[in-house]
């Protein structure tokens, strides 16, 4: 939203917008339009007015995640080894190229220790394998903190697969 008004910024309903993109957010995760275009699962809201005379610029970034009902906790963290890194990344590029464009979200399959068999394809290949990773292309820099765009992922996989236990989480960050 862009507003070439600065008292319509300050006079607009932000909780009531916000409110409105995460409505948006649950209905495509219940509905399953979440697993055929997971990018709407990392919406965002910006409001903008721009004073051009003045130079003035102003924003009001909100970035809509889920809480979860019970807290999330990482049980362990471990890091690829580089040839099985460097499998990985091919299969996501692969699978990626596929589909015609970077998936953000993804499922994967780690193959043996050196990487060999390691396949990576879109949420809607879902099935109850449990050798099956839930992937997201990570923003984070932060080494033990994920992106916030994970608690929307979490959320739609309880939600829609109602995948209630725990899970295993591929963060992949490229560089």
């Amino acid at each position: 939203h862009t507003h070439t008004d600065s008292r319509v910024l300050l006079q607009i309903d932000k909780t009531l917008i916000l409110q409105e993109v995460a409505n948006e957010m649950w209905e495509d995760m219940i509905s399953g339009r979440a697993i055929t275009s997971p990018q709407c699962l990392a919406r965002f809201l910006l409001l903008t007015f721009a004073d051009l005379k003045k130079h003035h610029f102003y924003y009001w970034f909100a970035f809509p995640a889920f809480p979860s009902v019970e807290p999330i906790t990482v049980t362990s963290m471990e890091t690829l080894a580089p040839t099985h890194l460097s499998c990985l990344i091919d299969a996501y590029e692969a699978a990626s190229r596929a589909v015609g464009e970077r998936l953000g979200f993804f499922l994967a399959r780690l193959g043996k220790s050196d990487g060999t068999d390691t396949w990576v394809g879109p949420l809607d290949t879902w099935t109850n394998d449990p050798s099956l990773v839930l992937g997201f292309l990570d923003p984070s820099s932060h080494p033990n903190s994920p992106g916030w765009m994970l608690r929307n992922f979490l959320t739609m996989v309880s939600v829609y697969w109602r995948c209630l236990g725990p899970v295993r989480v591929l963060c992949l960050r490229l560089p």
